[in-house]
């Protein structure tokens, strides 16, 4: 149904062509104006061809994400994951195709738990990234983020949160619903006050000094997610620093 609207939409889009094509004995600039991206790109008519390529391409870029979005290939993806994806995506789009998209998700369902076990990997070494040591790497039943502010730590939190879903069975909710959103809406850098925020798989406290101490509340989702760093990694991070880890078992995290 998508590609029989994507090609109904290119066939407008054709017909805008042809306006152009006629009026281009006129010679004025024409701006183009694309919402979802926020951009405006301003043409002169003879450059027709090359308009109708940024336009096919802009279009092409839109319904790749919005394939990802629906098909919950999005949920598998770290947010550097899904950064790359979409920074490909600008560069240059496949054509949307019958083709394309079926090959395309053929690749993709049969990476996706591949997908999903980088990604996870990525999040928690992120998190952790300075515990490495000769031991058995593991992710604590707690971990501190200090100096929990801004998207970067946000992020943090949303991955974490997105991860315990999909390990439960569930889909992820949407960011503006998910505790990540709640807990930045609720506390800022000119708040020094002392925050608690409960979820179903995580506890949150938020300390004066704006250290994010981050409980995991579900031991069986926290032992899936060691399991799988064992399985994927080796069981090991390179060794780099001293670990951080302390005798409770709690990892810290730097937000940067």
């Amino acid at each position: 149904m998508l590609l029989v609207e994507y090609n109904e939409l290119f066939n407008s889009v054709t017909k805008v062509y042809d306006r152009i094509e006629e009026n281009r004995i006129r010679g004025v600039g024409l701006q183009f104006y694309f919402p979802t991206d926020g951009k405006t790109f301003e043409f002169r008519l003879e450059n027709v061809d090359e308009l109708k390529e940024r336009i096919r391409s802009h279009i092409d870029r839109r319904v790749w994400i919005l394939l990802a979005e629906e098909s919950g290939l999005y949920d598998l993806m770290d947010e550097q994951s899904k950064e790359s994806f979409n920074d490909e995506l600008e560069k240059k789009p496949p054509e949307v195709t019958t083709e394309n998209v079926q090959a395309t998700f053929e690749r993709l369902e049969f990476e996706k738990e591949m997908i999903f076990e980088r990604g996870l990997i990525n999040v928690f070494k992120e998190l952790d990234r300075n515990y490495v040591s000769n031991d058995t790497f593991k992710v604590a039943k707690k971990i501190i983020i200090r100096n929990y502010h801004g998207f970067s730590s946000s992020d943090k939190v949303r991955d974490v949160e997105r991860i315990l879903y999909i390990l439960d069975g569930k889909r992820p909710p949407e960011y503006t619903q998910s505790v990540a959103s709640i807990v930045r809406s609720k506390t800022s850098r000119f708040d020094k006050g002392q925050k608690y925020f409960d979820s179903p798989y995580l506890q949150f406290m938020i300390y004066g000094n704006g250290n994010l101490h981050l409980t995991f509340k579900r031991p069986d989702l926290l032992e899936r997610i060691n399991k799988t760093i064992a399985r994927s990694a080796g069981s090991r991070i390179p060794e780099k620093n001293k670990s951080k880890r302390n005798s409770k078992g709690t990892v810290y995290s730097r937000s940067a």
